[in-house]
């Protein structure tokens, strides 16, 4: 198994930068000139060789190589002439330290070769830092993009912080020169804007869920987030809708479970951006927490709405039956002396008695004639062939094409719920 790195990425401008300290959450550095000494410091000092940190910057005369990567901003500074290089060097870090050149980002090529230069430089399993204190204006948004991009093309890349070290806030250059002459009382605070991150992923996760019935995608930043009930229940609700556990969707317990543990988390959690995604969960499921056959149609309703068509084929048809048995008197659960029964009744429908075999007539007639029967026969058996053939994959005579099966499935969706009227 590949083993997790931890990755720093972070870029240097070509501006002279004024000496001040950097306060984290939790300490405040010493007197630095650039943030990456206090962001490294802070955030670095522990890493192994394994590990990595990535500088990037431009070049040419005015490029921040030379500026303050070599430090020729500060050749006239009789005090300290270093670069960040040599800066670098001197915190003796276990890590490895890697300069890139990008380009200046003045066009949209440029840009487009700045995002995959950055990209390029991850891999699986990296845990990423982002520091976007002198990055160009357009690097902000590049951070948003790559989290999603590097998500999707490699596997478990987590962006475990994105950094702005706020040095403006203390005001202009020529300001803070003359109201803080010690360099020592220039503190200018670290901004986390990890939330934002974390508040995308959820967003997109949660889109996932919703509207395409993927479960994983949440499952795994649940998990990641420290959620792992939630991770564990939606784990679960997947794996119910793609095996088709049509007994454990009727009885509710997994949804209500879920909406209980999402107002849990909502309790907890204090971004109010967050709760709004929370709630938008909670609101979908509403209608599954109560235990009841009609989930059934429901969770058939959800697999034809997020292209879970062998499963919402199978889901109907499958609590039809449960319906026509709990409306009959006879136990859902009982497959031989029950549901097989009405399954029966089903087939012997459109058939001549004669042709009735190892049935009992007289109880198939008086299924026939309830209501339920009569009400949900058309839809049942409608889809009778379609399941047969989607179940043995099409590979009988006169195979149908793909899109008949959603056609065929809604068709019959449609003749339950106005027969139940239910929404």
């Amino acid at each position: 198994m590949q083993q997790n790195r931890n990755v720093l990425i972070t870029f240097l401008g070509n501006n002279k930068y004024l000496n001040c300290r950097y306060r984290f959450p939790d300490k405040t550095s010493a007197v630095v000139r650039f943030v990456q000494e206090a962001i490294c410091e802070n955030l670095c000092a522990n890493w192994s060789a394994h590990d990595c940190i990535y500088i990037f910057m431009t070049e040419g005369e005015r490029g921040s190589r030379v500026t303050n990567w070599e430090g020729a901003n500060y050749k006239d500074d009789p005090a300290d002439q270093e670069g960040l290089r040599a800066k670098l060097q001197k915190l003796n870090l276990g890590c490895q330290v890697v300069d890139k050149t990008i380009p200046e980002g003045f066009t949209d090529k440029d840009n487009q070769l700045i995002f995959s230069n950055i990209y390029d430089v991850l891999t699986n399993n990296d845990h990423v830092h982002l520091d976007i204190t002198n990055a160009f204006r357009s690097i902000p948004m590049f951070g948003s993009v790559l989290v999603n991009y590097a998500s999707f093309l490699l596997n478990d890349v987590v962006i475990e912080s994105v950094m702005y070290g706020a040095f403006e806030a203390l005001g202009s250059a020529f300001a803070i020169q003359q109201q803080y002459p010690n360099p020592a009382d220039r503190i200018a605070p670290i901004l986390y804007l990890t939330e934002m991150v974390r508040l995308q992923e959820w967003t997109i996760a949660a889109n996932d869920f919703i509207y395409h019935g993927n479960t994983r995608q949440l499952a795994k930043l649940s998990e990641r987030q420290g959620f792992g009930n939630l991770s564990a229940i939606l784990s679960n609700i997947g794996g119910a809708f793609s095996t088709v556990r049509g007994s454990e969707l009727e009885n509710a317990r997994l949804f209500s479970d879920l909406v209980a543990e999402l107002k849990n988390i909502e309790n907890r959690v204090e971004s109010e951006a967050m709760k709004r995604v929370l709630g938008k969960l909670q609101q979908e499921l509403g209608k599954f927490t109560r235990p009841d056959v009609v989930n059934g149609f429901y969770a058939a309703e959800w697999c034809l709405n997020h292209n879970l068509i062998q499963q919402g084929i199978t889901l109907l048809q499958e609590t039809i039956i449960s319906y026509i048995c709990t409306q009959t008197g006879y136990n859902k659960q009982v497959f031989k002396d029950n549901r097989k029964l009405i399954a029966d009744a089903m087939n012997c429908k459109n058939m001549p008695e004669k042709y009735w075999r190892n049935v009992d007539h007289a109880i198939i007639k008086i299924i026939q004639t309830h209501p339920s029967f009569i009400g949900l026969e058309p839809a049942y058996n409608a889809l009778k062939d379609y399941r047969n053939d989607i179940n043995h994959a099409g590979t009988e005579k006169n195979a149908r094409r793909y899109r008949s099966f959603e056609t065929k499935l809604r068709h019959s969706l449609s003749l339950v719920k106005a027969f139940l009227q239910i929404e």
